[in-house]
């Protein structure tokens, strides 16, 4: 195994995370959602106006609320973020809060996977069951699918994740190759038009 020469005279000897590789190209935002923490750990880099202290920042910007969250993010262009702390779990509601925002403004979703899912030419799963189960997407293969389509559903799902870090606009305004663009499925639903050929 060959070591990966980094800067400041480190190197590292695996593969690098995704969310690292995001975090070295200065693509990923740090939310830091609570500098309180029950620990007190001998290498903790918090500063003295973090640690301890009940406070959210979004990189080095105090958040007074959720708007200064999306801005900073919006800013920096970030393609991820780093929950951290203190200890997030000690404010599970406030971390829980900020990836639902994040995710709901900035983030991918089962659907988006499903329409991408029709330009690779596969018939897209179900992804609202079980209801329980938010952005599931229930996959099943009957025991007659080859062992071809198996291995094309799952290079067109390899594919679709490496689209999501490098070009999430794909994804979000899929299907391209499809003649029906995306639905407004809550109209669909509501005034469904049904025809016989």
């Amino acid at each position: 195994m060959r070591p990966i020469p980094m800067e400041s005279s480190s190197c590292y000897t695996k593969r690098l995370s995704r969310g690292c590789r995001l975090c070295r190209k200065g693509a990923k935002m740090v939310l830091l959602v609570t500098g309180k923490c029950g620990e007190s750990c001998y290498y903790c880099p918090l500063s003295e106006a973090k640690k301890g202290k009940d406070v959210v920042y979004a990189n080095e910007l105090l958040v007074s609320g959720d708007e200064d969250v999306i801005r900073e993010a919006e800013a920096i262009g970030a393609r991820g973020t780093g929950i951290t702390g203190g200890d997030p779990l000690l404010v599970i509601d406030r971390t829980v809060h900020y990836i639902h925002l994040l995710k709901e403004r900035f983030g991918l979703g089962a659907l988006d996977i499903a329409k991408r899912l029709l330009d690779c030419g596969v018939h897209p799963p179900t992804v609202y069951f079980p209801l329980i189960v938010p952005e599931a997407l229930m996959i099943e293969p009957t025991e007659t699918e080859s062992v071809e389509t198996l291995d094309g559903f799952v290079e067109a799902l390899t594919s679709i994740a490496r689209e999501a870090v490098e070009n999430p606009a794909l994804l979000h305004d899929a299907p391209h190759a499809s003649p029906v663009r995306r639905l407004d499925e809550v109209k669909a639903a509501r005034e469904l038009k049904v025809t016989a050929g």
